[in-house]
């Protein structure tokens, strides 16, 4: 079995964990989140976001150093919602920083991605046959790279993953 359907396997598990909401369109304060116990104190939020200004107001974090968003990191965010855009897939997406920086993206219940465009180390994570980081490149080179996470979201969807 190939590491995309064995990472798609495992994000479809992970899809029982959620709540539902108890009528619909309304969603409470506990039900916002997937993993809500005594011994999980950051649990994990299941809403999902579909545009530039709301990814970045609503950036979940695991760590309590701040950090502040990049214009880079925006103009990246950006370019990815609109490709999403072009190949007619809607976007449900969720950004998670993490305490040395990077963002972490997610599509629905699914780890995409991650990058890092601020401090002195720059990468792009790209999930597809393996997991590969590039460090130190051009944007236009990470922009390329960037269709993994397309083709990644599309062969979810060609297997009726999400």
């Amino acid at each position: 079995m190939g590491l995309l359907k064995k990472l798609f396997l495992i994000s479809k598990n992970t899809e029982s964990n959620k709540s539902t909401p108890i009528e619909k369109n309304t969603i409470t304060d506990t039900q916002q989140f997937i993993n809500t116990d005594e011994t999980n104190p950051n649990p994990f939020p299941i809403i999902r976001y579909n545009n530039l200004e709301d990814l970045f107001n609503n950036i979940h974090s695991c760590s309590s150093k701040q950090y502040s968003v990049t214009e880079r990191e925006r103009s990246f965010v950006d370019s990815f919602i609109k490709r999403l855009s072009e190949e007619h897939i809607p976007c449900e997406c969720l950004l998670s920083r993490l305490s040395n920086g990077e963002l972490v993206v997610y599509y629905k219940t699914l780890e995409i991605g991650r990058f890092k465009f601020n401090g002195s180390r720059n990468y792009l994570v790209v999930y597809a046959r393996d997991r590969r980081q590039y460090e130190s490149k051009t944007d236009k080179f990470y922009l390329f790279k960037m269709n993994y996470w397309i083709d990644y979201i599309k062969y979810g969807f060609e297997h009726n993953y999400f």
